[in-house]
């Protein structure tokens, strides 16, 4: 019987790509939890009793259009569910973390957003905004290049 289950899986295997095999595995695996997974392209997206989450490369659906961003951000990976309403991360070249953080400065009021607080210092800074019916924050860090992560939840 084990032999006929290891055939089966290798069946299996040949007839798919990997993502297809790797997301037919996890869907088999978490099907009793009521959860199911689908992976499209560079996207991921879990659904489950508690909601969906999607992650990946790129703006996550529902990103406001009209956000504020630097000259050379570039969207490297974002998300949607998971708490959030929206989270995503920028890679910001060509400028530093210091040209950023006065980026935002004055961007975000420009833009509608009411800054609440803002803390850091020259490696990085956190603001705390509310307008144009989101709250959340913006974290401006140093990797490689200044980058910005930008998480949002929408305003009832």
């Amino acid at each position: 019987m084990r032999y006929l289950l290891i055939v089966g899986v290798l069946l299996l295997a040949a007839a798919c790509s990997p993502a297809e095999f790797a997301e037919d595995i996890a869907n088999q695996a978490l099907e009793d939890q009521g959860v199911s997974v689908d992976l499209d392209g560079d996207q991921i997206t879990v659904e489950g009793p508690d909601g969906t989450v999607t992650a990946g490369g790129g703006l996550p659906e529902g990103f406001p259009a009209d956000f504020p961003l630097p000259d050379g951000a570039e969207a490297i990976a974002g998300a949607s569910g998971a708490g959030r309403d929206v989270t995503a991360t920028f890679q910001v070249s060509g400028q530093s973390v210091g040209d950023v953080q006065a980026f935002y400065t004055d961007a975000l009021p420009a833009a509608g957003y009411t800054v609440a607080s803002s803390t850091g210092g020259t490696d990085g800074s956190v603001f705390s905004i509310e307008g144009n019916g989101w709250q959340g924050q913006v974290i401006v860090g140093n990797q490689v290049s200044a980058t910005v992560t930008v998480s949002l939840d929408r305003l009832e």
